[in-house]
């Protein structure tokens, strides 16, 4: 990956810094020290690398379409389209069908020498800098993606993000060597994602389809629905345990606000589970529930009432009977799915004080009747894409 292909990726991410900078390490200088090392230690490897990759690249039968996965998310989507659409699966780092490992993508970070140019511009950009791992990530995905498109005639290429880095080289990549890009939306959005950009786009609701716009009219674009909710429908009508609470904070909440909201909901006499997001490392006080339920559903399917903030989770817990309150108090109050500005949600929670009152209130926060405006209608038909 060039240094110009490498920028031009983080296009998207470098006009949002103040947001993305909330995710980023505090201090790299370790990172740095050991990428250093590494770059001295291979210098002699970049072609032995790039070899064993390319083998493992050809040996590969797929068809002329093919569904490229990175995060579980996108391959539990790629699952469900798959018995109905004509593609093979691709999984990077994710474990599945035609799998390339977490090593293979470290390979192929150093299989080429231009991981030494990307490193001299990475030190020129203080975003980027502080964002090594990322900019890593992104390496290893993009020239182990670009080395499967020059080893394969391809006709489309499906792909579950639209935002990261590598979206947008891998992207770019198939329109140098006219392969037609196709996106499939794989969790709700915010009105503060990309144009759409990739020539097919499959959504799952006018929800969506509101939030986008367009790169330019020729794009198509596919109003389908949530795929997830195939599975949710599984767990509706299960029975709820009795008075619980399932807390689903995020990255940027403030975990002595969560461990304050459970504490005071326990006092009530609530049981309270603590559902972390599945990047957040924060530990939790041992006094405190954390819910071990790795599925969702199953996890909103026994909860009686959810609290969360900036989140998808309101859809999800609402679809399955939940009683949902939005925590605004946990952290800043972006609304960052537009619940509050389209009307889904009816009100938040500016104080824990008030949040303990609705809950014991039972007060209804959700606007059921704008359910379906966000899951779209769910047809099993609109699994046959038209691609």
């Amino acid at each position: 990956m060039n240094n110009k292909d490498l920028k031009e990726s983080f296009s998207y991410i470098l006009t949002r810094q103040k947001h993305w900078s909330k995710f980023q390490r505090r201090n790299p200088l370790i990172d740095h020290i050991v990428f250093i090392i590494i770059l001295i230690l291979v210098v002699p490897l970049p072609f032995i690398f790039s070899a064993y990759l390319k083998s493992k690249v050809k040996k590969i039968a797929i068809r002329k379409q093919i569904a490229l996965v990175r995060t579980k998310n996108g391959l539990k989507i790629a699952k469900i389209l798959e018995p109905h659409n004509s593609f093979d699966i691709v999984c990077m780092s994710v474990k599945g069908d035609r799998y390339f490992s977490k090593i293979d993508l470290l390979l192929s970070v150093f299989s080429s020498y231009n991981v030494y140019s990307n490193y001299m511009m990475l030190l020129k950009n203080s975003f980027l800098r502080m964002n090594l791992i990322k900019v890593v990530k992104v390496l290893g995905f993009s020239n182990l993606e670009k080395m499967f498109l020059d080893n394969h005639s391809l006709n489309s290429v499906i792909q579950f993000n639209d935002h990261s880095p590598e979206s947008f080289y891998l992207h770019k990549i198939c329109k140098v060597q006219n392969v037609e890009t196709v996106y499939v939306q794989h969790a709700p959005v915010g009105d503060k994602f990309p144009a759409l950009y990739h020539d097919i786009n499959v959504l799952f609701s006018n929800d969506s389809l509101d939030k986008y716009q367009k790169t330019n009219e020729n794009i198509k674009v596919i109003i389908a629905f949530d795929f997830r909710f195939l599975k949710a429908l599984n767990y509706r009508g299960n029975k709820k345990v009795v008075n619980s609470v399932l807390l689903c904070p995020n990255l940027l909440d403030s975990i002595t606000s969560i461990e304050q909201t459970a504490e005071a909901l326990i006092k009530q006499g609530y049981a309270v589970r603590v559902r972390m997001h599945p990047a957040d490392k924060r530990q939790l006080g041992s006094h405190l529930t954390k819910s071990e339920i790795k599925d969702v559903w199953e996890d909103l399917a026994i909860s009686e009432i959810v609290i969360t903030n900036e989140s998808a989770i309101p859809i999800e817990a609402a679809f399955l009977g939940c009683l949902v309150y939005k925590a605004s108090f946990w952290s800043e109050n972006i609304d960052a799915y537009n619940f509050i500005r389209r009307g889904l949600i009816i009100s938040d929670e500016k104080t824990l004080e008030n949040c303990i009152v609705s809950v014991n209130n039972r007060k209804q926060a959700i606007d059921l009747n704008k359910l379906e405006y966000y899951t779209g209608e769910i047809v099993i038909d609109r699994l046959k894409l038209d691609l």
